[in-house]
């Protein structure tokens, strides 16, 4: 029953290009199950999905529980990157005005895709082996291309899938993914989103340590990406 439950679910995600459900809980040992869809709300949004279902709590009861999807997110839920300019030490940070903080926040570049993307790797791109690429979706070409409209056309010498991690476990059905990107140190024009304004920051792992103690780095998603890039390279 609940795998038929879980068919007739995913299909409604499924429909509206959202990322599916692997599994509904089970009440009966200390899980939240999921029973059925209560409301669908979109607020007119290009970028995410408020889902509220019906669930059953582990104590027998029932209620609602919200969740958030990522627009797309049945493609990808977006990219993380941190870029390493190769032999220097140096990490590309980009530093942008966020309304929803209230100040400029210096981050790791970063987005997801909407469903009219188009995206065509630069020629100067060299590729390592899939091994090293999260094929599973095209999240590394959305990494790359979210770099160079952030950061500029740059030459890029590797890129290394450091993992799908949770963006807010307790509320979000959003798996983004980190990549470390190394590349040469020359970069050109950015292409940015007339919306945006972004300010491109060179730094030394010593000094991304020091700005992420000052907490002059706060966001999470930069926090994670450069903790994983810092293990990736043993530093």
């Amino acid at each position: 029953m609940s795998d038929e439950r879980l068919a007739v679910l995913n299909k409604v995600l499924k429909e509206r290009d959202l990322r599916q459900l692997n599994y509904l809980g089970d009440s009966s040992k200390g899980e939240t199950e999921i029973l059925d869809i209560s409301s669908i709300h979109d607020y007119n949004s290009k970028f995410f999905t408020d889902i509220v279902f019906t669930v059953r709590f582990p104590n027998g009861s029932e209620g609602a529980y919200a969740i958030r999807f990522n627009a797309s997110g049945s493609v990808s839920d977006g990219s993380v990157i941190v870029p390493v300019v190769a032999d220097q030490d140096k990490f590309i940070l980009v530093r942008q005005y966020r309304p929803a903080c209230g100040r400029w926040m210096l981050e790791a570049p970063r987005g997801f895709s909407t469903p009219d993307d188009y995206f065509q790797p630069n020629a100067n791109w060299i590729l390592p082996q899939k091994g090293n690429i999260c094929v599973k979706d095209i999240g590394a070409l959305k990494a790359l291309r979210e770099l160079t409209e952030e950061v500029g056309e740059i030459t890029i010498t590797g890129i290394k899938w450091l993992g799908e991690i949770a963006q807010d476990s307790s509320t979000h059905s959003v798996f983004p993914n980190f990549y470390l990107v190394t590349c040469l140190p020359d970069a050109g024009p950015q292409k940015l989103d007339p919306s945006e304004s972004i300010k491109v920051e060179l730094l030394s792992s010593l000094e991304v340590r020091t700005k992420i103690r000052q907490h002059a780095i706060s966001d999470s998603h930069s926090l994670v990406a450069l903790f994983l890039s810092f293990v990736e390279l043993g530093i």
